[in-house]
């Protein structure tokens, strides 16, 4: 979510719309400082709306694995999507969320959550 979608969505001045202003300022100031992005990321709300409605994201079916031994990747589930691994690997055994279109996301959300 960027911070000018939503300092653009919030305009009206509502209780709810100040809430979500406040609530949303000290993780996008995070965002800003560590990874110099003006907004944040809203993994739950995608997950919830690809579960409503899958075309929100472009999914391929992967074999996803649990790294239990690796010093930098310790508990992460990893997928490896070269192609040229194929087969050297396990079967599919999830679908996996690739890609995502992050205008049509924000104004699905923002239409729902704010008070235009």
């Amino acid at each position: 979510l960027s911070r000018h979608s939503l300092l653009t969505a919030t305009k009206k001045r509502t209780r709810l719309n100040r809430f979500l202003r406040d609530s949303t300022e000290r993780v996008m100031d995070f965002y800003r400082e560590r990874e110099g992005y003006h907004g944040c990321s809203l993994h739950d709300p995608l997950a919830m709306m690809a579960a409503i409605d899958k075309s929100f994201v472009g999914t391929k079916f992967v074999h996803v694995d649990i790294e239990t031994e690796g010093k930098l990747t310790a508990g992460m589930s990893v997928a490896d999507l070269r192609p040229f691994g194929r087969g050297m690997v396990g079967k599919p055994n999830a679908r996996v969320a690739l890609f995502v279109d992050p205008a049509r996301f924000e104004e699905f959300l923002l239409e729902r959550i704010t008070d235009a």
